[in-house]
């Protein structure tokens, strides 16, 4: 059985031990991006050109993208929770239910930011589809291809050149595997939560 800390002097210590220095590096990081698009619009400051052309700029942007590490903390907030919330049979396959439909979501997020990066350059579906729209109906739009490739249903949005084409038939492959398993999974839980 394990307890829970509720002491702050032992959880401040074991988060200064474990992820704090990650978190400062990252918050750092992102201020200086702050920084960088609040003053790049005033010329009387700094040249932006300076800096976006070196690579400083370059170096910053690959240690931002280390806040994918973030995930790593997941399986052991997963565990975390099952434990406080008790180790009933139903409460495991609860979880394990939500765990499964967590993971195709996060699988969703990434291939639909990729098929946003790869529609973004000259030719690509977004200038196709959707020139001027915002970035949230972008994203959306991405999210909506990206569940499709994992269903039945249809979508608008086609591939426009040969490296859309490629991505789009890697990812259905992929979900056609990956889909495939999800369903196998969840309806194994089913089956035995239905037993209670």
């Amino acid at each position: 059985c394990t307890d829970i800390e509720l002491r702050v002097q032992r959880i401040a210590w074991r988060y200064a031990r474990s992820w704090m220095f990650f978190d400062v590096c990252l918050l750092i990081i992102d201020w200086f991006f702050i920084f960088l698009s609040f003053f790049s619009s005033d010329d009387n400051f700094f040249d932006m050109r300076a800096l976006s052309s070196g690579k400083t700029i370059r170096f910053a942007r690959t240690l931002r993208s280390l806040r994918f590490l973030r995930i790593l903390k997941i399986p052991t907030v997963i565990k975390d929770t099952t434990g406080f919330i008790g180790r009933s049979e139903f409460t495991s396959l609860t979880m394990g239910i939500l765990k499964h439909v967590f993971g195709i979501l996060m699988l969703n997020h990434f291939i639909a930011c990729l098929w946003h990066v790869i529609g973004k350059q000259p030719g690509g579906w977004v200038s196709v589809y959707a020139p001027d729209a915002s970035t949230g109906y972008l994203y959306f739009t991405s999210l909506h291809w990206s569940l499709t490739q994992f269903t039945p249903a249809t979508m608008a949005v086609q591939p426009q050149n040969l490296l859309e084409r490629i991505y789009s038939v890697s990812v259905l492959l992929f979900a056609l595997i990956t889909f495939s398993s999800f369903v196998s999974s969840i309806t194994n839980l089913m089956t035995h939560l239905r037993n209670f």
